[in-house]
This record gives structure tokens, sequence and C-alpha cells, in this order.
């Protein structure tokens, strides 16, 4: 387990996932399932994962770093609802100098601004409400931008990208909406497109 880890800590995790797997056909530990599954979850196979953190979850049911990764599986599926509740039983479990924590904490901040983008689609407001709405968005994707730069965890960073996209998105919905009905965007944007 020990020389997986190290692998992972290397950057080399299907080299690891094969150690972990050659592991548990030695002898089954949860620990090691676990750390397989988390190897699964940054590796994208999330549907693999899953399978290995259900079977988990019944030897372990009150395992935050499995939840964690149960939430991280549920953000991949665009299931934002469910991902926030294994965000949050998550934080519930680990202890309160776990450094995973701040990991789990800015999933649940990300998690929210799909929340927050999808909770818009359904509204009934004017042209200016939904500016100002995309507005707040589009500063929540700037001030989380900020915070996953300075994270330690490299994962975290990575959502870089998305939220890069969701700003793209959001300023592209403040265009169509200029271009339909001007009068409902600040002076400063109008200058701008």
């Amino acid at each position: 387990m020990d020389v997986g880890q190290k692998l992972l800590g290397l950057g080399q995790p299907l080299g690891a996932l094969r150690l972990f797997d050659l592991a548990l056909r030695i002898r089954h530990d949860p620990q090691v399932a676990l750390l397989r599954s988390e190897t699964l979850v940054g590796l994208g196979r999330m549907e693999e994962a899953k399978k290995d953190i259900d079977r988990f979850l019944r030897w372990q049911p009150r395992n935050g770093l499995a939840h964690y990764l149960l939430g991280r599986i549920f953000l991949n599926r665009d299931d934002y609802r469910t991902a926030e509740g294994y965000f949050r039983m998550a934080l519930a479990q680990l202890g309160s100098e776990d450094p995973r924590r701040e990991t789990v904490k800015a999933y649940l901040e990300f998690n929210q601004i799909y929340l927050d983008r999808d909770a818009l689609y359904s509204r009934n407001l004017s042209a200016q409400e939904y500016v100002s709405e995309i507005q707040i968005l589009r500063k929540q994707v700037q001030v989380h931008r900020t915070k996953i730069l300075e994270h330690p965890d490299r994962e975290v960073r990575g959502m870089e990208p998305y939220l890069d996209h969701l700003d793209k998105t959001f300023e592209g919905w403040l265009v169509e909406i200029a271009a339909r009905n001007p009068e409902a965007l600040p002076k400063p944007f109008k200058s701008q497109a």
C-alpha cells in the first residue's frame, strides 16, 4: 500500500492502481480498496469507482473520504443536488483537522455555482434581473477561480478550465441579452460589447 501511495504522489496513478489491485488479490483490505477507488476517480473511471465505494461503505458507512469521492462521481454526472449531499456528508464525517476538508469545501463551492446556474433556468425574471443574477454568477466564478489557483491540491486547481468555460457561458448569456434588450445591461458592459 505504501508503494502505491508513493506512486500516486509521483503522479503515477496507473502503476499505483496495479499495486492496489495486486494487494487486494492477496488480502481484501478496506483501506486499500478505498485508495483504489480514489485512484479510479482521479483517472475518471467513475462507474468502476462507484461500485468499489458502494462495497467499501458496507464496511465503513461513515467514511468522509468515501462520501467525498461519491460527491465527485455525482458532480461528474451533473447530478449537483446529490453531489452536494455527499460533499456535506464528507465534511460532517472528516475530522476538524483533516486537510481534505479544504478540498471538500472547494468542491462544495464549485458545485454550488452549478446549482445556482441551474436554478436560474427555472426563474421567470426581467432582463435586468437576469443580468444581475448572471453578474453574481460571474463573480462567484471569479472568486472561486482565485481561491483554487492557490489551493495545494492539483485536482482542485484542475477546476480552472471548467470555471473558464462557465465564465464564457455567462458572458455569452449577457451578449445574448444585450442583442435582444440593450437597455438591460449596465453602461460599462455596453461599451465592451
